[in-house]
């Protein structure tokens, strides 16, 4: 865009027929024209500083800000307190801002005045994406104002320790706030059982741009096939086809998609019925003495969260913030503490099993995190894996437990419960914020997307994640992903078997179970990849029931039983729940030696360490019990072998005495990886040690 060319939107003209006649909806020249194009601006610096009277970097002035040119920028000079104030000559109604920065501040605000004198705040962002790209669209609210006033009160700090300012690539006003140019359902197409009900949810384009319930239209080609109210809930009435639209009011803005209302598929409830097994198990050991024990630890959780469960009417939070918490790992704890009371309410040695009160906690509970936490879908701040993850899963399962009753007694509640899901989770080969999914992230998403599929009974939701979720058992020669030599890389550069790729198995061995049986079970080819890979990367990589640190990355530099990767024998008990899963689905000759590699493996160990305590979930324990109690094919014999794993500079060498790992690397295997504050002192762990 040059420098003197208007910023403009594209302008619908609508008609509306008013009686008799016919009147047009147009927007004046002014109300579409950036207000701030050429105006004069004041800043308190920039990058740089001077070199006696002129600017160091003067491709860097505040001038830019406000050019009409999007290839250029403001760069603020590196203080905390810095500022750019826009005057418009005049008092005028500022409708909407909208601030593009080619790296953000953590914290900053706009003001606005009258007079340049006394200025008020219209917005404030207290969690921005430090040094990362993004767009506002902010409300003006109508405010009159001649002075416009852009505050930095936080600079960020770059990967290489040193900090920045903002930088600002445009800021604009507009009298009026802005349509969007597009709308598209999420959607594109849908087939629902009769009687099932969806919340329909679209996007608008710009990205940023707001646009409120009531300039929202839909409809229906055929209600006595599908119906949908003023808020996009759909209702499918019986077997068929139609058509459901969204539009703008008063536009031709719209998008449509079909749907095709089918009888029940009863594969629905299987499925739902196995990933509820997983979580409340069943009644095949309740006389065994680890079964007992677990189900008293649910039922001991959930009453000390019970307990702890802010019910006030003006509440903040439901339990107080871990002081280790970050913002987003918060919403995970949130999240995994209400799945762990909706446990507590379906368990039956639970003192709140099946009470009302317990119930309707869990029910507000997770309007209160998407209401007024903001868990909508669309916002997030901090780490993505909280969003897309680390909250998502907690929240699919509490859904799963909950989708009987809630679909008996308030279906509209389910669908608003999963409509954030739908959007976190819109894409198994999506992860925010603009990156590709791939490895074990892959496999973490497409579980949500799964679970959504399920508890809506959308075949489109299940397609994705047939379609996605093989791409993961491709071999490799570079990058991400499964190695002929039983490697699996992750981040680029790391060997990770015992974290990421442990995920990975758990990903992928949950999904398949699960669609096992079903049309949408997974059939590729490449699954061979995957077996090679638990073979040579997992059952001839532990070691006595334990997964070597030196494929666990930078997991290892995390305290004990904070994370299931954080000890040896930890990482050792995750592969051991994975292997049961790939067990389900595997060639009996693997199979067998899985079984067998874990009888082995518990015997190993002796009293070391309790494989049966603190399961993951019920799944993890009854699995493990069948394999104890299994007929394995024989007795396997102590390994003695040495493995060279060149894919990811790993060697190991075991025998009946001793086992010995050595761990290097190269220009294809980093040294080590630091991440999220975690493992900065992980120097040597790769230098032949």
């Amino acid at each position: 865009m040059g420098k003197n060319m208007i910023k403009k939107i594209i302008v619908v003209v609508a008609f509306m027929l008013t009686g008799f006649s016919l009147t047009a909806m147009s927007a004046s020249a002014e109300e579409i024209t950036d207000l701030f194009l050429q105006k004069e601006v004041t800043y308190s610096g920039v990058e740089g500083g001077k070199i006696g009277e002129n600017w160091k970097y003067p491709q860097f002035v505040g001038e830019k800000a406000v050019d009409g040119d999007e290839t250029t920028r403001w760069s603020a000079d590196k203080q905390d307190e810095q500022w750019l104030i826009v005057d418009l000559g005049e008092v005028k109604n500022i409708g909407e801002l909208v601030l593009q920065l080619h790296a953000e501040s953590p914290v900053y605000e706009i003001l606005v005045s009258t007079d340049g004198e006394s200025y008020q705040s219209i917005f404030k962002e207290e969690n921005g994406q430090g040094g990362q790209p993004t767009k506002k669209y902010i409300d003006g609210n109508n405010v009159q104002a001649r002075f416009v006033k852009y505050q930095q009160m936080k600079m960020w700090q770059h990967t290489n320790k040193q900090f920045y300012s903002s930088s600002i690539i445009s800021f604009e006003a507009y009298e009026k706030k802005r349509l969007p140019e597009a709308i598209k359902l999420l959607t594109e197409n849908l087939t629902i059982s009769e009687k099932r009900k969806q919340q329909l949810a679209f996007e608008v384009s710009p990205a940023g741009v707001d646009i409120t319930e009531d300039q929202i239209e839909w409809s229906s080609s055929d209600p006595t096939i599908v119906t949908v109210d003023q808020t996009g809930n759909l209702t499918a009435v019986k077997s068929g086809e139609a058509k459901v639209t969204v539009k703008i009011k008063g536009t031709e803005i719209s998008d449509t998609i079909p749907v095709t209302v089918v009888a029940e598929n009863k594969q629905y409830a299987e499925m739902r019925a196995k990933w509820k097994m997983r979580l409340l198990g069943t009644t095949q050991y309740d006389n065994d003495a680890d079964v007992q024990q677990y189900r008293a630890q649910i039922a001991t959780e959930s009453l000390a969260l019970w307990q702890t469960l802010n019910q006030a009417a003006d509440r903040g939070y439901l339990w107080e913030r871990k002081p280790s918490d970050t913002v987003s790992a918060d919403y995970t704890t949130q999240f995994t503490n209400i799945k762990k009371l909706a446990l507590g309410y379906y368990e039956p040695s639970s003192e709140l099993f099946e009470k009302p009160e317990v119930y309707d906690a869990i029910v507000k509970g997770i309007e209160f995190m998407i209401d007024t936490k903001k868990y909508n879908g669309t916002y997030y701040t901090g780490n993505w894996w909280d969003w897309q993850i680390g909250s998502a899963q907690p929240l699919t399962d509490t859904l799963i437990l909950l989708h009987d009753d809630l679909l008996n007694t308030d279906a509209e509640k389910l669908n608003k419960f999963t409509a954030p899901l739908m959007l976190y989770a819109k894409d198994p080969n999506i992860q925010w914020p603009i990156y590709r999914a791939t490895g074990a992230n892959l496999t973490d998403i497409s579980i949500t997307v799964l679970g959504t599929g399920l508890l809506l009974e959308d075949n489109q939701r299940l397609v994705q994640v047939q379609e996605a979720v093989p791409s993961v058992l491709k071999s490799v020669s570079s990058g991400d992903g499964l190695y002929p030599d039983g490697s699996l890389i992750q981040h680029g550069y790391f060997p990770y078997n015992g974290s990421y790729g442990n995920e990975l198995l758990k990903g992928f061995g949950r999904i398949q179970t699960i669609l096992q049986g079903s049309d949408w079970e997974m059939n590729d080819p490449n699954i061979s990849n995957l077996f090679n890979v638990v073979d040579k990367g997992y059952l001839q990589l532990m070691v006595n029931g334990k997964m070597p640190s030196m494929v666990s990355g930078r997991s290892i530099s995390r305290a004990p039983e904070t994370n299931p990767f954080t000890t040896e024998f930890e990482s050792g008990k995750e592969t051991i729940a994975n292997l049961t899963l790939i067990a389900k689905f595997a060639p009996e000759n693997l199979r067998n030696d899985i079984y067998t590699s874990i009888q082995t493996w518990l015997q190993q160990s002796g009293s070391y360490y309790h494989f049966f305590k603190k399961p993951r979930d019920f799944e993890a324990l009854i699995d493990l019990k069948n394999v104890v109690n299994s007929a394995s094919p024989a007795q396997a014999t102590p390994m003695q072998s040495l493995n060279v794993y060149g894919s990811m500079d790993r060697v190991l060498q075991k025998n009946n005495e001793y086992a010995v790992g050595i761990s290097m690397y190269s220009q294809r295997v980093g040294n080590y990886e630091f991440g999220n504050t975690e493992n900065k002192k992980g120097w040597h762990t790769a230098e032949l040690t």
